[in-house]
């Protein structure tokens, strides 16, 4: 059966927290690697504006300062992030990601397929119906992607 609708704002923040779960839940290969919807905003901020300070995450993402510097300190004690001092201003730190977490993110975590995830967090949904959700998902990011 089709649903033809038209996307209203309550239905696309329903569907984009949705598909934040299935998300995080197929990146997630352990327990101990689940990272919450904070850090995943902070590490895609970062990843898409390399150099950054923590003033403008804040500002790009809406995260208090406080939590996205505790987030960048954690994420700096593992290994994840780097920080210099920025040229302009030495009490600035320029945050980026480290070339081997940005490698694990690219070649292992953002590739994983999504079917398992679909099947475990939607397990009343039938193959088919995962099967056609993915190729729409597919379809859409093509669509948005080509612009």
């Amino acid at each position: 059966m089709l649903y033809y609708m038209n996307m209203d704002v309550a239905h696309l923040h329903r569907l984009s927290r949705i598909l934040r779960e299935i998300a995080l839940h197929a990146a997630a290969q352990d327990e101990d690697e689940k990272l919450s919807p904070s850090q995943i905003a902070i590490i895609e901020d970062i990843a898409r504006h390399p150099k950054t300070t923590a003033q403008q995450i804040v500002q790009r993402i809406g995260i208090a300062q406080s939590q996205v510097s505790t987030i960048i300190a954690i994420f700096k004690q593992r290994k994840l992030l780097t920080a210099t001092a920025a040229p302009e201003d030495g009490r600035k730190q320029l945050i980026e990601i480290t070339p081997e977490f940005q490698k694990t993110i690219l070649k292992t975590r953002g590739k994983q397929p999504i079917t398992k995830a679909l099947a475990e967090l939607h397990p009343t949904l039938t193959q088919t119906q995962r099967h056609r959700s993915e190729q729409l998902l597919g379809e859409l990011s093509h669509i948005f992607e080509d612009r």
